[in-house]
């Protein structure tokens, strides 16, 4: 299971989604004072990030059943999209709207779910590789 490639692209996935919950995703200045905003502040957010954990780590424990695997892969990658844009347009407008003079900053955790969607690639292309594999050696028994 772990000597995998796409496993380790999973557990990439993984990490990335805690770090989504963990790091500010944004952070607004008013006069001079630094409000944070973190995405486990918001539940829809949150629930979105934690489906996309949990997807992961039950996709690399099926590591018998390939097309299952492909499923899951696939509906975390629409997931961990509409995460992106889901968090893109709730920080420009909601935190850009709340305070007419204040700058908002993106943060580190704003380009995780765009690296959570390139590693799912990465490992789905792991997945279908071992799929051909498998399906050459049955060909030659």
């Amino acid at each position: 299971m772990i000597q995998r490639v796409q496993t380790l692209y999973l557990i990439g996935v993984i990490v990335a989604g805690i770090l989504l919950l963990c790091v500010p995703a944004a952070s607004l200045i008013v006069n001079g004072e630094i409000i944070k905003f973190y995405t486990s502040n918001v539940w829809s957010l949150a629930t979105l990030s934690a489906a996309t954990i949990l997807v992961a780590l039950i996709t690399i424990f099926c590591f018998k059943k390939h097309a299952l695997q492909v499923r899951l892969s696939a509906f975390n990658m629409v997931v961990q999209l509409g995460t992106a844009i889901y968090l893109w347009f709730y920080c420009s407008n909601n935190i850009a709207s709340t305070e007419t003079g204040a700058d908002w900053h993106i943060g580190i955790a704003m380009a995780m779910p765009i690296v959570q969607l390139i590693l799912s690639i990465l490992a789905l292309r792991g997945i279908i590789k071992d799929m051909v594999i498998l399906r050459s050696l049955d060909r030659l028994r």
